[in-house]
């Protein structure tokens, strides 16, 4: 049988490999996150989530495009919830691959509508109410097929 203290020293060996083991790591996000520029946000951009969230309530669904990597501005200066985002990596632990693929086709289906009517009906199937589009429309845009946005707004909407 070991002694109570041989016990002791053991936890606290386990205890110091693990903070070296730990601690470079750590130090290396902290000083790295510490000297990067703030990301910084356009004030068109600061303005639009403060009409949003003065136009809506809190548990309103806001269709953003899925693909970007950050939180998206609705969800972090509206608070509003988005049907589908690429920052929440953790999707997988909640329900199957299969389904994160068949929302995310869901919900790019509506930027990729080729009539306002489409794009209503999938925005009504995922309980969006509000649209973010981000940035001004492509230059060429006339040149190309119309944008869901042009759609919308030729259908009034």
């Amino acid at each position: 049988m070991t002694s109570a203290r041989e016990s002791t020293l053991r936890s606290l060996l386990r205890a110091a490999v693990v903070l070296l083991l730990a601690l470079p790591a750590t130090a290396e996000l902290v000083a790295r996150r510490a000297l990067a520029q703030p990301e910084r946000l356009p004030p068109p951009t600061v303005r639009a989530m403060e009409a949003l969230r003065k136009a809506s309530c809190p548990g309103d669904v806001v269709l953003t495009r899925p693909g970007v990597a950050l939180v998206p501005p609705v969800v972090v200066l509206a608070g509003r919830r988005v049907p589908l985002a690429a920052f929440i990596p953790y999707w997988q632990q909640f329900t199957t691959p299969g389904r994160v693929a068949a929302r995310e086709a869901q919900v790019l289906s509506f930027f990729r509508a080729e009539d306002a009517a489409s794009a209503v009906s999938v925005a009504h199937g995922l309980g969006a109410s509000y649209v973010y589009f981000a940035g001004v429309a492509a230059e060429g845009a006339e040149t190309r097929p119309r944008s869901v946005r042009q759609l919308l707004l030729d259908a009034g909407m």
